[in-house]
């Protein structure tokens, strides 16, 4: 895995580790995001794990510090990952994470797929496909929070895109159990590669406040519909 500081607006190309896992794609074309404040990272496959870890649950992390971000696709019920894609990313960078290649899932997979999401050691388990007979739904949006207790990460924990039963960013997709915005295809074809975003919350281990948790899709969004409300 290549190790980079990644500065705001730039693409950082991820070298693959042997093996067969990738980045992300750009979930969003329908939302307009704070495309200043955000950081693309594309990640290439590999299914050695990450090389040259910068970070774990017990590190001390500061806003200058690079967070290592893996994530594993799994089909079915198979416990190994498919995919791996690994990235490494600046802690409070608003970071649009892309799994190059991930989207042919949805046509060679028979069964549904699950992403585990691992950011220094702590992880979260989302489903990306899942099928219904002759349908496809597929996870447009997927957002992840690390919550920094003055700079120990603490927590990763999902900012979901539904409520009520309804999808906060776009009303013609549907919702699926866990509260995510889903697409649903009739066809076999592959489709967009997966795209998750990555914003903070809390404090480093400076005490400085993390900002980008004010950033993600959802709370854009919300705060658009507020504002055209009040004028």
């Amino acid at each position: 895995t290549h190790k980079s500081n990644i500065a705001p607006l730039s693409l950082a190309l991820a070298t693959p580790t042997p093996t067969r896992t990738s980045a992300m794609a750009s979930v969003s074309r329908r939302l307009v995001i704070a495309a200043l404040a955000l950081v693309l990272v594309v990640g290439v496959s590999s299914m050695r794990g990450v090389v040259g870890a910068v970070c774990s649950s017990t590190s001390s992390l500061k806003k200058v510090s690079l967070a290592d971000v893996t994530l594993y696709f799994y089909v079915g019920s198979t416990r190994n990952a498919s995919y791996a894609y690994n990235f490494q990313v600046k802690v409070d960078n608003f970071a649009q994470l892309i799994a190059k290649g991930s989207g042919a899932l949805v046509s060679s997979a028979s069964s549904g797929v699950s992403v585990l999401a691992s950011i220094c050691g702590k992880n979260f388990t989302a489903p990306f496909i899942s099928r219904s007979g002759s349908s496809t739904n597929i996870v447009d949006v997927f957002t992840l929070v690390g919550t920094l207790a003055s700079g120990r990460l603490s927590s990763v924990t999902q900012e979901t895109t539904c409520s009520d039963g309804s999808c906060q960013l776009d009303s013609s997709l549907s919702c699926n159990t866990g509260s995510n915005c889903v697409r649903t295809v009739t066809s076999t074809g592959s489709s967009s590669d997966f795209v998750m975003y990555l914003a903070w919350i809390g404090t480093d281990s400076s005490g400085l406040r993390m900002t980008t948790i004010n950033l993600i899709p959802q709370r854009f969004v919300q705060c658009t519909f507020g504002n055209l409300a009040s004028d």
